[in-house]
This record gives structure tokens, sequence and C-alpha cells, in this order.
């Protein structure tokens, strides 16, 4: 097998794993973000807890950190040209993971308003046609 192919697919899997990571981040957030509208405080004063004592946020950060040790191997063993065109996978795993992690819905009414998602779907079908 070509050292591109193993290249390529260390590249999806760093990628996919960097998209994860960050909706781990999210959700980490929002747990932060629930925990403070349940708390009242000390004397009515809101206390933030650090965000580093929340589980999804730590698992997170461990994914978005070997996501992208991944994507630097890569570089490693194919072009970058080939590299950059596969980065395209994220904004199609960033539509599940909000889905699955975040329970997040996109829907067409979003897509009509946004103008980048059009973009995206370009890049991505570009990106596809070139490889």
């Amino acid at each position: 097998m070509g050292e591109w192919i193993v290249g390529a697919f260390i590249n999806l899997f760093g990628s996919i794993a960097i998209n994860f990571g960050t909706n781990l981040l999210k959700l980490g957030h929002n747990e932060r973000e629930r925990h403070l509208h349940g708390n009242d405080g000390v004397n009515g004063k809101m206390t933030l807890k650090p965000i580093i004592y929340f589980q999804s946020w730590r698992i997170g950060i461990i994914f978005f950190f070997l996501g992208n040790c991944l994507n630097f191997i890569s570089f490693g063993y194919a072009a970058q040209s080939l590299l950059a065109a596969l980065g395209s996978v994220q904004f199609v795993s960033n539509i599940a993971f909000a889905y699955f992690v975040l329970n997040k819905m996109v829907t067409v009414k979003y897509a009509k308003f946004e103008p980048r998602l059009l973009f995206n779907f370009s890049f991505f079908t570009n990106s596809v046609l070139v490889m």
C-alpha cells in the first residue's frame, strides 16, 4: 500500500478526532453553563466551577490533542495538497457530531439563511471531485 494512502487515513482519523474533541469541549462548556444556572452560590454570588472539573471537557481536550498529532504525523506520509482536500471531512463530521453529541438539529431553514453552508458544501464536493 502506498504511503500516501496511509497518510490519507491517518489524516481522516485525525480530522474526525479533532472535530469530536471540539464538540466535547462545547458540551463541557454547556454543562458548566447549566451548572451555573442551577446554583445560586454563596450569599447570592454566582460561583463558576473551573472547566477542568467537567469530564466531557477533559476527554475533549484529549481527542483534540491526539487528532492534531495524527494530522501532523500524516504530513510525513502524504502530500499537503491531498491532505488539505481531505480536511473537508470535518464539515460533514461536524453535522453528525452536533446531532449526536450536542443534540443540535440541522434544518433546511438554517441552511437557507446560512451562506457559509453553501460554501462548505461546494468546497466538500469540489474536494471529492479533485480526488
